[in-house]
């Protein structure tokens, strides 16, 4: 059970340093354009109605 634990505990603190580390390195734009709008070309980047999203993934 100890080892669970400390494997648990390791994987949670992993989880956050990692997360932490991702957004101060690559960190989201705040006023980036979408690569549906920047590199539209009809086939693969197309922007969609957000619905229709949801219809992708189901």
């Amino acid at each position: 059970m100890i080892t669970f634990t400390i494997a648990l505990i390791s994987l949670l603190l992993g989880y956050l340093i990692y997360g932490a580390v991702v957004d101060h390195v690559f960190g989201p734009k705040e006023n980036g354009a979408m690569p549906c709008y920047t590199k539209r070309d009809e086939v693969d980047y197309l922007p969609i109605a957000p619905w229709r999203v949801f219809l992708i993934q189901f």
